[in-house]
């Protein structure tokens, strides 16, 4: 986590996870599918998710071209990002689940991490209910 340079960061991962390890990416991508919020805060459920994302990212990279051809693919995995990180939230998150999902065009997973902090911080300043009806 600390190093003098991005660089020796870097190099790190690419030592520690520069293999085509299946079991690996299968593994990471079954926590990520596992992973709730359960008691922690949004921003700690949301660093775990992300840690698991990054290192899926180094094991299995996204198309490195921003070219129309792949276009529909990162679409697609921004869709999916953003679906899982949703799926993780307590139910309590129901009703902002609810209004995120029918926003166009979608979101990306941090805009909603942001949103929903922002109701977080909100009902922690007893703005509004944790328990709204349905």
């Amino acid at each position: 986590m600390y190093a003098s340079s991005a660089r020796k960061i870097w190099d790190e991962f690419k030592e520690r996870f520069d293999k085509d390890d299946l079991t690996r990416i299968y593994q990471i991508s079954a926590d990520i599918t596992a992973l709730k919020q359960d008691t922690d805060s949004v921003t700690s459920y949301f660093s775990r998710l992300k840690d698991l994302r990054n290192e899926l990212d180094i094991l299995a990279p996204l198309p490195s071209c921003d070219c129309e051809e792949s276009r529909p693919y990162v679409d697609h995995l921004v869709g999916q990002r953003l679906l899982q990180f949703l799926m993780g939230l307590n139910e309590s998150y129901s009703h902002v689940r609810s209004a995120l999902l029918l926003k166009k065009p979608v979101l990306t997973v941090n805009q909603a991490y942001a949103f929903v902090v922002q109701e977080e911080s909100l009902r922690e300043l007893g703005v509004v209910e944790t328990n709204r009806k349905q």
